[in-house]
Parts: structure tokens; C-alpha cells; sequence
């Protein structure tokens, strides 16, 4: 059986403002990525920033009845990142019964990305909700993603990919 790193044994919580949970799961991250490793996001919905992810093997694993949600809208949001990628990884993959949830449209105010996009008012680009650059072996399985500000799946330079039982809402 591969490591398991629970994010909040890294510090994670369900009441944050985002900041220290994207930092937990970073660490949590850091400690499986070349090991074969699954970070585990259970118990909650879990306010994060933009997450980025690379190594060998690394999985993320929400579980059912979890969530990672995207802790600001356009006025907040760091300028060209998005929500979740992965970069130069080798056997890495998103996976289990959980969501990934951009707040891309309203409600609730001030996640108003759709419709400042409309209204042609957006300062900057709107994040995608999951990106995996040159990859290898990549696993998309069983996740909710839902109202992503954009595009919801992007795969650039990939050498293989599964993606499979996955909700795009």
C-alpha cells in the first residue's frame, strides 16, 4: 500500500481562508511525491489556492463527501494560476468521490466570473479548474468538477492519459 498523507496532519482545516490549506496540501504533497504516495483530502470542504503538483507516482485522493474549493473570485484570484495542475509528473493522478469546485458563477456574489467575462470586465484570465502539463501515465477518475471559471480539463504534452466515471458540472 502506497503513503497515505492526510492534509490535515499537514495543518489542513475546514474553517480557513484558504492560504494554510494550500500550503498543507503543498506539504502533504511534498512528503508523498516521489514515493508512490496518495494525498488524502477527507472530512470537509477545504478553501485552497491555486495548487500545483509534480513528481512520481503522486495521487490526490478526495473522498466522498470532501471538497476543494477555490477560496476567492476574480478581484482575488493570483493572475495566470489555476486551480489545479500538475507538472512533469510521472504516474500522478486526481482521484476518488469527492469535488473540485471552481465557484466560476454566481451566487454567491463576488465569485462572478462567468458573468464578468460576459460583461467583458475581467482584469485577467480565468483560472481552469485542472491542468496537467508534460505528463506521463496521468489518472482522472471518479471527481466532481464542478462550475469550473473556464475550461474544466486541459492536457498539454501528455504521454498517456486514463479518464474515466468523472462529473463535469
Amino acid at each position: 500500500m502506497s503513503k497515505q498523507c492526510p492534509i490535515v496532519e499537514y495543518g489542513a482545516a475546514t474553517s480557513d481562508d484558504g492560504t494554510k490549506n494550500t500550503e498543507a496540501l503543498h506539504k502533504a504533497a511534498a512528503a508523498c511525491a516521489y514515493n508512490g504516495g496518495t494525498v488524502v483530502v477527507e472530512g470537509g470542504e477545504y478553501n485552497i489556492g491555486p495548487l500545483s503538483f509534480s513528481g512520481k507516482g503522486l495521487f490526490v485522493e478526495i473522498k466522498g463527501g470532501s471538497a476543494l474549493v477555490a477560496m476567492s473570485g476574480p478581484d482575488k484570484w493570483p493572475a495566470g494560476k489555476n486551480i489545479v495542475e500538475f507538472n512533469k509528473c510521472d504516474g500522478c493522478g486526481l482521484v476518488g468521490a469527492g469535488v473540485v469546485w471552481g465557484k466560476g458563477g454566481r451566487p454567491p456574489e463576488g465569485f462572478d466570473w462567468y458573468y464578468l467575462f460576459d460583461q467583458n470586465k475581467l482584469k485577467n484570465g480565468r483560472p481552469l479548474m485542472l491542468v496537467v502539463n508534460d505528463s506521463t501515465n496521468f489518472t482522472l477518475t471518479g471527481v466532481t468538477l464542478l462550475d469550473s471559471p473556464a475550461f474544466n480539463v486541459k492536457l498539454v504534452g501528455v504521454n498517456g492519459a486514463e479518464i474515466s466515471h468523472i462529473n463535469i458540472t
